[in-house]
């Protein structure tokens, strides 16, 4: 089991309302993109996923899907679409399944330029 951060920009994600559909005893699944990187290793099913946003942990779980071909990711309920335009970084039809274990401690998390990186095995 690896364990992953993966970074978001605060304007184009709304963890906040993932926050609260979790805390209402939601099932909240995000459909997170590859984004553009070159990835050497990818996260697999049952590896936890640190949720990076303005410089923050705000959210934590763990995959239940590998990356699979799709756009899925492009219609998730917690993207922000400031336009009808698909961020660069979702152009990469791929994406995997991310299901909200718990709520982030809201530490200091910076996030990097990757959308996912690797934190440790």
């Amino acid at each position: 089991m690896s364990i992953w951060k993966v970074s978001t920009n605060y304007k184009l994600f709304d963890y906040k309302k993932a926050q609260d559909d979790f805390n209402a005893n939601k099932s909240v699944k995000i459909y997170q993109s590859r984004g553009r990187a070159h990835m050497v290793n990818c996260p697999e099913i049952g590896d936890i996923v640190y949720f990076s946003c303005n410089k923050k942990k705000v959210l934590i779980g763990k995959v239940i899907q590998g990356f699979t071909p799709g756009i899925l990711h492009q219609k998730c309920d917690y993207n922000i679409k400031p336009t009808n335009t698909i961020p660069t970084h979702q152009a990469p039809k791929e994406f995997a399944i991310i299901e909200i274990t718990a709520i982030g401690n809201n530490e200091e998390f910076k996030g990097v330029q990757r959308t996912w990186s690797k934190i440790r095995d």
